[in-house]
């Protein structure tokens, strides 16, 4: 199948695990249209990884596309976020049989991803540019999909109280 924003938004009403496997298989076979298509979604590179990553940690560990659909997304979300090579196939037989809040439980993985609220930015590239300096300054550092610690040091930056400790984030 040849992908395209307008297929991938056609598969969206398919599932969620489609969508995820599309943009893996997207991400590595066509990298350039990668960008694009999440445009087209109106997705960033943190949503993406976010869909991506079960898809590729559930392949490298041996499983099928096939096992994929019959265990589906909410399952998958929770196994793989604790899989290794020892345990795959053990978690992949309890996805299949145990309800999917039961799965958390014995898992111990949130059933929700934990992160409540997401702010998009539009910046000109000026301003990216001073937001960028400001959050490495304060403890961020440039990965390949983005900006790792942006939170905590935009919370630094703007120096608001850490969650965790309620202390002012000062340096």
């Amino acid at each position: 199948m040849k992908y395209t924003p307008d297929a991938l938004s056609k598969m969206a009403g398919t599932g969620i695990l489609y969508v995820a496997h599309a943009l893996s298989a997207i991400s590595q076979i066509k990298p350039g249209l990668h960008p694009v298509v999440l445009r087209q979604l109106g997705m960033d590179h943190p949503d993406s990884d976010s869909l991506i990553r079960p898809v590729r940690t559930a392949f490298a560990h041996g499983l099928s596309a096939a096992e994929l659909t019959g265990i589906g997304w909410p399952k998958l979300r929770l196994i793989t976020a604790v899989m290794t090579p020892g345990n795959a196939r053990s978690l992949t037989v309890l996805a299949k049989t145990l309800p999917v809040e039961v799965l958390a439980g014995v898992l111990g993985v949130p059933l929700q991803d934990p992160v409540s609220h997401v702010l998009t930015l539009r910046l000109d590239a000026v301003r990216w540019k001073v937001l960028c300096e400001r959050l490495y300054a304060h403890g961020a550092s440039r990965i390949r999909t983005g900006i790792e610690g942006a939170e905590e040091a935009l919370f630094k930056a703007l120096d608001l109280p850490d969650y965790d400790t309620g202390e002012a984030g000062h340096d």
